[in-house]
């Protein structure tokens, strides 16, 4: 994780929340359906494979010793609760 600065610690109700966009998990992959363009002009060249398989990033947080770290999108989400 980067270097934590005070605009990174926020404190919300006494536990110390620090941002970090490294707190993702990877999600249920799913298979999309490529572009003959991309079928094509791609490197390693396989113009038969009709579909490739994508793994979303899914925001996530976790606790440790009282430090809420936690994806941005999260912190944003307590911010607008607040």
């Amino acid at each position: 994780m980067g270097a934590m600065t005070d605009r990174d610690a926020l404190p919300f109700a006494g536990i110390q929340v620090i941002e970090s966009p490294y707190c993702v998990t990877d999600g249920d992959p799913y298979s999309v359906v490529r572009s003959w363009r991309e079928r094509l002009l791609t490197r390693p060249w396989r113009p038969w494979e009709r579909t490739r398989m994508v793994t979303p990033k899914v925001p996530t947080s976790y606790m440790v010793s009282g430090t809420l770290f936690a994806h941005p999108a999260i912190v944003a989400e307590l911010r607008r609760l607040k």
